[in-house]
């Protein structure tokens, strides 16, 4: 039988009971025409036997192993090449999918729509309710794609609200089917090698290459907050794993927008921004950075001192941006303050409260 979807579930260590309740959630519908892919990158705690015990009991589902960890492109990438179907899925292996998913964007697939957008929504314990609105399938302007592939990019505001989104993002790849004749037209696949913002690069190039655009307006994916995922535990080594992603940026802004002066400035103002803030909060600052004051200052100003950074404070723009806590990070930075923001971030409240109290204070010097 032809299968429609391609629903593809990567898997690395995740806790066994959220695993269960990721798989048993895809297999709420039963369709025929649905292929499931359980992707495993070496896991060792027991994610293995699971994976084949659901194989064993449903024809329709592929247990994917590799027998060396590669990490998540490579594991997504190995799972789009034994795919079948005619639109494939991504899915993480301790997040959940609507009891309606399946059908849902079964139904749009029809439509022939090179990438299909849907809503998401955010949860910790307990998994949302599974609603419907019954919305239709509707289409994307043209130049969507080439605004979303350039907010990836840059980082800037994708400014969904045009196009009537209330809870997407054209970033995760999660919230998202893509059309197979389409990635593979394109040689479309994740970046093997790269350790963050795989979901970000890789549709920078989707949107740059895309020609249509379907969005439903209802909410099938639910996302797990996981405070000790990768995007919030102590790394070590993220300094190398930024300038990675600095490369491919740069990369993709020669060869997708020839260094558009516009893009440069908004990749600037919003994404070197945040890996800024990043090496802060993953390393210098974190909690469980093993280092001495001492050490950690080295590291610091190596940061702020580097000619790329210099150049970003010169340049930056402080009157036009919002976001007070962000604010002073950066002006306590750029006069190289470790001591503070080393108290502050051990305080995390302090920026809280700074933010709301210069809010209140803003908004009174207006009257």
């Amino acid at each position: 039988m032809r299968k429609k979807i391609s629903i593809c579930v990567a898997i690395y260590n995740i806790k066994n009971e959220l695993l269960r309740e990721c798989i048993e959630s895809v297999l709420y519908d039963k369709s025929e025409d649905v292929e499931i892919i359980l992707g495993d990158d070496c896991s060792e705690n027991g994610c293995g036997g699971i994976c084949r015990e659901f194989a064993e009991n449903d024809s329709r589902i592929i247990y994917l192993r590799h027998e060396k960890n590669g990490g998540v492109s490579k594991l997504r990438n190995s799972m789009a090449d034994a795919a079948s179907g005619d639109y494939i899925a991504f899915i993480d292996g301790d997040d959940v999918v609507s009891r309606y998913y399946t059908q849902t964007v079964k139904t749009a697939a029809e439509s022939g729509f090179d990438i299909i957008m849907f809503e998401w929504q955010r949860f910790e314990k307990t998994a949302p309710q599974s609603l419907m609105n019954n919305s239709d399938l509707k289409e994307l302007p043209h130049n969507a794609g080439i605004g979303f592939s350039k907010a990836c990019l840059t980082g800037a505001p994708p400014e969904i609200e045009r196009y009537g989104m209330k809870a997407s993002t054209p970033s995760s790849v999660c919230n998202k089917i893509y059309k197979r004749e389409f990635l593979n037209k394109n040689n479309l696949r994740f970046r093997e090698g790269l350790k963050k913002s795989q979901d970000v690069e890789f549709n920078t190039r989707a949107f740059n290459k895309c020609e249509t655009i379907g969005y439903i307006n209802e909410t099938l994916y639910f996302y797990r907050k996981n405070p000790m995922s990768v995007c919030n535990r102590y790394s070590r080594d993220i300094s190398a794993v930024i300038n990675n992603c600095i490369d491919y940026d740069k990369k993709n802004l020669k060869t997708l927008y020839n260094n558009d002066k516009e893009c440069i400035r908004l990749w600037q103002r919003y994404k070197l921004l945040h890996f800024l803030i990043e090496r802060f909060s993953l390393d210098i600052f974190h909690s469980d950075n093993p280092k001495s004051a001492h050490e950690r200052k080295k590291d610091f100003c190596s940061v702020v001192d580097s000619e790329m950074y210099k150049a970003f404070f010169e340049s930056f723009d402080y009157s036009s941006y919002n976001w007070n806590e962000r604010k002073l990070v950066l002006k306590l930075a750029s006069k190289k303050n470790f001591g503070l923001l080393d108290f502050m971030y051990k305080r995390p409240v302090s920026f809280r409260i700074y933010g709301r109290v210069k809010k209140i204070t803003d908004t009174i010097g207006k009257r």
